[in-house]
């Protein structure tokens, strides 16, 4: 065959979608279509779409070596330079196309894409609004930037997001997967299990539906439906590390240990390198972790990644080791899993300083602006606030317990809406508030609550006391207080998501007086409408103690609150495993044996504060 005649053949083959032939006709003559730009576009996406990166890669940086800016040619370029995790260097591609062609919706999300990558949340999140302003029918720009605004926290927009991609192309299977893994977050269970069991029916060959919807049923304890599923999967593919780690999760929960941790060292067997089963047998089997394992474990800290899964890894080695008594080795490995964590989650405390002024100085505007003639909610609101880590999952739980209480967790709500209220410069409004009010309510709504009270648990709310006394003059406040150390050390141990504070020590202290003296101030603006709860008197004098509590939020008392270990709810927090014990005394001196390590590290957090 001549030149021509591969040339007219390689150009068939393209237009008939047949990638891996055009590759191989192209590559022992990549460089003779340099000549042909057409020919270097067909082979470079060839090479990007049989996931040949590194082939595309250098066949494009050869290239335009010399050669005036194309835009298709860097295009490509940063595509393979993004799959490859060459972020930074993709980074620099799509900013130079931005350069020359600065209205590229395309170049935007792709630029988005790569600063999600590497971190860059507020970058991602400008590039990507740009990119919608420019083009807002195109589907990936809104389903990254939902992405963006999920790892914010902002899970409202988030879902608005994912559903404008959707709308967009309702074939966008990832965006739908996406939603659906929301829902589930928010314990949103039978929406989540909905939308992937259609996502199913669509698309019976897309993996990440099983597993997602095996994890929504985990999530609520449904053992023999995620069993069902995983079944199902495991017909398709019984080499998926993923789903051997789900398969083990559910025999666990069925009770079936053997089968249980076969199921997770077949996963590890599948993939030395997926954290998961390895989290999962240092939860489950503590006591039968080998030397083999443990070396596994230790060989995956040695490759120094600040991935999330291996910092979930590291911190779960590090209550392990905890329970086996070895204190300054866990405090090592919990030290390296928030250095490595704070990598992944920047924080200023000074911006967190600015905000809890403004929350003090601005308190005033709210102060009475319904004149104490705002009309009472539907239901009676309970808000249990206070610092993470202080006992407000416990208390949640024992108040589900009663017959006239609904426990919603930690609704994001007032997070949510109420944060820009502080941060503009404009005076609020009654209309602020009643939309702020109406909202709230609306989302209260939709969990279709029979009980005549509800709970909600985000301790962050401490933040707005006073708009929550402003929007709901019936509602009760519930503030826990716990040992300053034991709250602090417990958050600094825990793995939070969505609270990167958590990752420095000193950060914590100091977030810990922020919030000290806010408290102070909220409880000389409202005087006799917070109920101070401690935490270490509940444990000690739980009957004395609920009774008092009972008496404040003016409900009977109940012998059930006593036990909210027998409650078959389901805890979504990080305090999941302890409510699911008996009320215990001891939880407040568990640092007790850190101390000498964070004295060495810390002295001045703990003489200040001891």
């Amino acid at each position: 065959m001549d030149t021509g005649e591969t040339i007219k053949k390689i150009l068939d083959l393209y237009e008939e979608k047949k990638y891996d032939e055009v590759f191989k006709l192209c590559n022992p003559i990549k460089k003779k279509l340099y000549d042909v730009k057409v020919l270097v576009q067909v082979f470079s996406i060839s090479c990007i779409q049989t996931k040949k990166y590194n082939d595309a890669e250098s066949f494009l940086q050869h290239y335009i070596s010399g050669r005036s800016f194309d835009y298709d040619i860097y295009m490509n370029l940063g595509l393979a330079q993004l799959n490859l995790g060459k972020y930074h260097k993709a980074i620099n591609t799509f900013e130079k196309i931005l350069g020359e062609c600065p209205k590229s919706f395309h170049a935007l999300n792709n630029l988005g894409n790569c600063l999600i990558k590497v971190n860059d949340l507020k970058g991602a999140y400008t590039a990507l609004k740009k990119s919608i302003s420019i083009n807002d029918k195109f589907p990936f720009s809104h389903f990254n930037i939902g992405n963006v605004l999920e790892k914010f926290g902002n899970y409202k927009d988030a879902e608005i997001s994912y559903k404008n991609a959707i709308n967009l192309n309702p074939n966008y299977y990832k965006a739908i997967n996406n939603l659906a893994v929301l829902m589930n977050s928010k314990c949103q269970y039978e929406d989540s299990q909905e939308i992937l069991i259609d996502l199913i029916n669509k698309a019976p060959r897309y993996y990440p539906a099983y597993l997602n919807l095996a994890g929504c049923y985990l999530d609520q304890l449904k053992y023999l439906e995620a069993k069902e599923v995983i079944d199902t999967f495991l017909k398709f593919d019984v080499n998926v590390p993923e789903a051997l780690n789900l398969l083990g999760k559910t025999y666990s929960g069925l009770g079936e240990k053997a089968k249980s941790k076969k199921a997770f060292l077949d996963s590890i067997k599948r993939n030395p390198n997926f954290c998961k089963p390895y989290i999962n047998l240092l939860k489950n089997f503590s006591d039968e972790i080998d030397d083999q394992i443990k070396g596994s474990i230790i060989n995956l800290f040695r490759k120094g990644l600040a991935d999330k899964d291996l910092i979930s890894l590291e911190f779960s080695y590090a209550h392990f080791l905890e329970k086996k008594g070895l204190y300054e080795e866990s405090f090592r490995h919990l030290e390296n899993a928030n250095k490595d964590n704070r990598k992944l989650k920047p924080f200023s405390i000074k911006n967190e300083q600015i905000l809890f002024k403004n929350i003090r100085n601005k308190s005033t505007k709210f102060f009475n602006l319904f004149n104490g003639k705002v009309p009472p909610a539907d239901k009676k609101l309970f808000f249990i606030i206070g610092m993470p880590r202080s006992g407000t999952s416990l208390v949640e739980q024992m108040l589900s317990c009663h017959s006239k209480v609904f426990a919603a967790g930690e609704l994001d709500t007032l997070g949510y809406l109420c944060r820009p209220l502080y941060e503009k410069n404009a005076n609020p409004t009654r209309q602020d508030i009643n939309i702020l009010r109406e909202k709230y309510l609306e989302d209260i709504d939709k969990l279709n609550i029979e009980e005549e009270i509800i709970t909600d648990k985000m301790p962050h709310n401490f933040l707005y006391v006073n708009l929550i006394l402003e929007m709901f003059k019936d509602a009760k406040i519930i503030h826990l207080k716990r040992d300053k150390n034991a709250t602090c050390w417990s958050n600094y141990k825990t793995n939070f998501k969505l609270l990167p504070y958590t990752n420095n020590l000193k950060d914590i202290y100091k977030m810990y007086d922020l919030y000290e003296k806010l408290m102070e101030f909220w409880s000389k603006k409202y005087p006799n409408k917070i109920f101070n709860l401690d935490y270490d008197l509940l444990t000690k004098e739980t009957i004395k103690t609920t009774k008092a509590l009972t008496n404040y939020l003016e409900i009977d008392w109940e012998e059930s609150i006593l036990y909210p270990h027998m409650s078959s709810r389901i805890v979504r927090t990080a305090s999941m495993d302890q409510v699911k014990r008996e009320i215990y005394t001891d939880s407040s001196i568990k640092w007790l044996p850190y101390k000498p390590f964070i004295v060495t590290k810390y002295e001045n957090i703990l003489i200040q504060n001891d």
